[in-house]
């Protein structure tokens, strides 16, 4: 029972509903908390000490500055360094973003992912409870995000190790390739010197849409060890063509998930059969729940929580009467 009422904590947290002031269009490059600059990034004297060595994003701003900044990042030696990134506010990247593309019309500003494929940091990102909002990318052409295609899509693209926690993507829209996912697009380690990703505490509210490897909080995972763990999506997420779907996560292979709750409604417009929690290959997953007849395919099929099995255990359904 005491896990159950954690889910359901999370799934009211994405409720909630705030509006900020949105990004007007002009990147600026964060730079790591000194005793110098913390006014900058409104910390005060009595509490700048925590963020020493830190990247503190305030606003929209900097947060696409960050992105950028790391986009501009080629070197191995510079991937392998660690960052280490705290929200301290609430951030809008474009105002309304769903109800400008309901009304036909483009957001303002696309979202460049934060690590692509080819250029990435070991990412530790604490979002302390904070939302990212108004988060818009369409491309389904073949080749990487921030290189002219729509592979590696979320808050975050590519991640090869870290740690993403505390952090909601809400009022977003992004339509890929593949490996699109409403925190993470895709994730692993392949290092054996590096400790296994970690997703823990995070929720989507964003519309996802990809031809393959879609899911509302990772879209593509890879690695033995790592944990998506006490995440919610409410987002719709929307496989389009050849590839796996599902509410937390698309293709999970070798990995576990738990404590996760999908309210969204998952669909594959293919033969492929989307999971209202994950595609489950070599995946373990425990105590992860999700509304009732939440997935199915584009014909109105109902299917199962756990794509590629034949029965819902280990995930449970529920109704809201």
């Amino acid at each position: 029972m005491k896990h159950i009422k954690s889910l359901f904590l999370a799934a009211l947290l994405c409720l909630t509903t705030t509006v900020f002031a949105a990004y007007d269009g002009v990147p600026v490059t964060p730079e790591p908390i000194t005793a110098d600059n913390y006014p900058l990034y409104g910390l005060t004297a009595s509490n700048y000490t925590d963020y020493l060595g830190k990247y503190v994003i305030n606003d929209a701003a900097h947060l696409c500055g960050l992105a950028k900044y790391i986009s501009e990042q080629s070197s191995s030696a510079q991937m392998k360094d660690a960052i280490y990134v705290v929200l301290t506010a609430d951030i809008v990247v474009n105002e309304n973003c769903l109800a400008t593309i309901e009304a036909g019309e483009t957001p303002a500003y696309e979202w460049l992912p934060i690590c692509t494929y080819q250029h990435n940091r070991l990412m530790f990102f604490d979002g302390q409870g904070h939302t990212v909002s108004g988060l818009y990318f369409s491309n389904t052409s073949t080749g990487y995000a921030g290189q002219g295609g729509g592979q590696y899509v979320g808050l975050f693209g590519y991640l090869y190790g870290g740690r993403i926690e505390n952090v909601g993507v809400k009022d977003s829209y992004m339509k890929g390739k593949s490996e699109v996912g409403g925190i993470v697009g895709y994730m692993t380690t392949n290092n054996a010197s590096i400790a296994p990703m970690v997703v823990k505490n995070c929720y989507s509210e964003a519309t996802m849409e990809s031809d393959k490897w879609v899911g509302g909080i990772v879209g593509f995972a890879s690695d033995a060890g790592s944990q998506i763990i006490n995440c919610c999506n409410r987002g719709k997420v929307t496989s389009l063509s050849s590839g796996q779907s599902g509410g937390i996560g698309g293709y999970m292979q070798a990995l576990t998930l738990k404590n996760c709750l999908n309210l969204g409604e998952v669909v594959s417009s293919t033969s492929y059969k989307p999971g209202a929690i994950c595609y489950l290959d070599d995946a373990v997953v425990s105590n992860c729940y999700y509304l009732a007849g939440s997935a199915h395919r584009s014909d109105g099929t109902l299917l199962y929580g756990l794509s590629n099995t034949t029965s819902d255990v280990p995930s449970y359904t529920f109704s809201i009467a």
